[in-house]
């Protein structure tokens, strides 16, 4: 049994200092103090229990433990020490393994001494350094703001609507001469109605869509695998109009709006229905199927392994890896990639489909391959949702050798267990092309009641949120944006059928649905998105015209005085 007692303190000068801290501690071994070498993992969350992952995993090999005492200098990086509370979970194994870490518990809460941190900002603050995103909502009250600071020219052009005038100055507007404008952000303004004011039009405010042309070269391609770094959308896999299939793949930049071709040295082959995800510094790829037209014996057990930095790849180890398969899910957990699920075809004739209930964990660092348990294994699936939830791999829905079904399971790397998902009040099968992860909670839509449902990990519940007021197909992307949820009805329709992006926004707050419409490109039928910061990236690799970027902005109603 290992056990930590836990002391932090700051690990640079407050004049000098870095983002690092000395974290010292006392391990206890089967209730003995220890002495030799260990293995630490330390990574940091944002909840004593459950909750995500803040910043990256650290690792520590071969910490000198003296009579159990232990000192490791942590750093998570810049800007991860904001003010919100912070717990710390530590994971040790002896030195001289290399098997898996023992989690000790509980996580241990950050104690103030890394605030220094946060706090040295504050001696640092240059002229012109506080913006409008560091004021909270009404800090800057009238007094503090000098009489006729604001001038006509810092107010632009539709920025005050009549939400924002007093009862006294709206009590003067039903004096207005005919023909006097008004805008509001209220499609249902009773105070400007009541003043002999009349709505006319629709929702003025600028076009919320827009497509993006990007220069460089792009061949449109179906099933491709899509990852987005932070500053770049990497397009890979997938095959053409003519059933062949595309091996290169493509990086598009955001900033430049330029696509660029990815090397092709040491490239896997060209497959689809593959599955990949980022690290953070590479995409890893796996799995899929390399041809068209038949799936028999040609469904891949390999991957590759894209670093964007210097533009170069180089394979996966295949050895102990997962039996090949297609439309299984991959996820990052910091350090490994797991996969699981999807389907095969079995030797000796490669003409039986099996659902598949395995999968594997992938140390790229190593590049070593390990089995997961079987043990409490959810059914075997394809086309089924997974996520990491920052301590545990979340498989929700999908298609079992039964059909549809709505059950799911949570898998635990550091003690490769699984325990089984509960299904009260949960959405009925089907649902896993409809969930997004909100960072917390799985939020799943019963596509033949159109019921939404949140799943909470920490204390296995499922709720009902609010009925959308649209029906939702299974080809709609949705995105998660930090404070609502974006749902894009109509993005996977034929364009000739639904010219309109319906766009369905669940605040979070207040659990309240809105709808917006804004024109959708033509040919552009949205499969997926990203949501990049201030905006939503809808990609549809078939389309010549593969991108199109989405800005929610506050609607404005005119209303004229007759």
């Amino acid at each position: 049994m290992l056990a930590a007692l836990c002391f932090l303190a700051a690990a640079a000068s407050a004049f000098a200092q870095g983002s690092a801290f000395t974290y010292q501690g006392k391990l206890t071994d089967g209730g003995s103090a220890p002495t030799g070498a260990y293995d630490f993992r330390l990574i940091l969350y944002n909840a004593d229990a459950g909750g995500s992952q803040v910043g990256t995993t650290l690792t520590a090999d071969d910490v000198a433990v003296t009579a159990g005492a232990f000192t490791v200098v942590l750093d998570f990086g810049p800007n991860i020490f904001d003010g919100q509370a912070r717990w710390l979970e530590l994971a040790v194994r002896q030195g001289a393994s290399t098997g898996i870490y023992t989690v000790l518990s509980p996580r241990q809460p950050v104690t103030p001494a890394p605030y220094a941190i946060f706090a040295a900002k504050a001696g640092s603050v240059a002229n012109g350094g506080i913006t409008a995103a560091q004021l909270a909502p009404g800090a800057v009250t009238g007094a503090a703001i000098a009489s006729g600071a604001i001038t006509a020219d810092k107010i632009p052009d539709g920025a005050i609507s009549t939400n924002k005038l007093s009862p006294s100055v709206l009590a003067g507007l039903g004096g207005a001469p005919s023909g006097a404008v008004l805008m509001s952000q209220d499609p249902n303004a009773t105070n400007l109605t009541a003043a002999g004011y009349v709505r006319f039009g629709s929702d003025v405010s600028q076009n919320e869509t827009e497509v993006l042309f990007p220069t460089g070269p792009f061949l449109p391609r179906n099933s491709a695998t899509t990852a987005w770094t932070g500053s770049d959308l990497l397009i890979w896999g997938g095959y053409n109009s003519s059933g062949s299939l595309l091996g290169p793949g493509y990086r598009f930049n955001l900033a430049s709006n330029r696509f660029t071709a990815m090397a092709t040295g040491n490239a896997p082959d060209g497959r689809y229905y593959h599955a990949s995800i980022w690290t953070g510094t590479e995409m890893i790829l796996w799995g899929g199927s390399t041809n068209t037209s038949s799936f028999s014996g040609s469904i891949a057990g390999s991957g590759g392994r894209y670093h964007l930095a210097s533009d170069s790849w180089l394979p996966t180890s295949n050895v102990n890896a997962p039996e090949a398969r297609m439309s299984f899910t991959a996820i990052w957990t910091g350090t490994e990639m797991i996969v699981w699920g999807g389907y095969a075809y079995l030797p000796p004739t490669f003409t039986t489909i099996a659902t598949l209930n395995t999968g594997g964990r992938y140390n790229p660092a190593a590049n070593t391959w390990t089995a997961m348990s079987l043990a409490g294994a959810p059914v075997g699936r394809h086309s089924h949702f997974a996520v990491w939830t920052g301590s545990r791999m979340l498989v929700w829905g999908g298609i079992s050798p039964l059909g549809s079904t709505n059950s799911g399971g949570l898998y635990n790397p550091a003690m490769d267990t699984w325990t089984p998902m509960s299904t009260a009040n949960a959405p009925g099968g089907g649902s896993a092309q409809y969930s997004v992860w909100t960072g917390n909670e799985l939020v799943a839509f019963d596509p033949n009641t159109q019921e939404a449902k949140r799943y909470t990990p920490a204390n296995d519940t499922w709720q009902t949120l609010p009925k959308p007021p649209s029906n939702l197909a299974a080809n709609y992307p949705k995105v998660w944006t930090g404070s609502a949820l974006l749902v894009f009805e109509g993005g996977g329709a034929p364009a000739a059928s639904r010219p309109n992006f319906e766009i369905l926004t669940l605040d979070w707050a207040t659990q309240q649905w809105t709808i917006r419409t804004n024109p959708r490109p033509a040919s552009h039928s949205a499969k997926e998105t990203f949501w990049i910061g201030d905006s939503a990236l809808l990609i549809d690799p078939n389309s010549p015209a593969p991108l199109v970027r989405y800005r929610p902005r506050n609607p404005l109603y005119l209303y004229l005085k007759p």
